[in-house]
């Protein structure tokens, strides 16, 4: 809740919903492996190698997995583009 005009005579309370996770919930990791979980289970049957390298390889937010090489990491890459 806010105000809408806070120097007015009678200022208004306007009510506004958050719309975003707010940084550091304690839900949040959850809620990020539910989405990757999620969205990752959309690409099993059309890409089931980069599903699983996404559901297997993702520790939070961070990737760490990879290619062997350039070239298969440059693949990777322009596909999720």
């Amino acid at each position: 809740m806010w105000f809408k005009d806070i120097e007015g005579k009678k200022p208004e309370i306007v009510q506004y919903h958050i719309c975003r996770l707010i940084f550091g919930l304690t839900l949040n990791p959850a809620i990020l492996n539910g989405t990757i979980q999620h969205y990752s289970s959309h690409y099993k049957q059309t890409e089931p190698q980069d599903a699983e390298l996404v559901a297997n390889s993702l520790y939070a937010d961070d990737f760490p997995g990879g290619a062997s090489h350039d070239d298969s990491a440059f693949h990777v890459y322009q596909k999720e583009r």
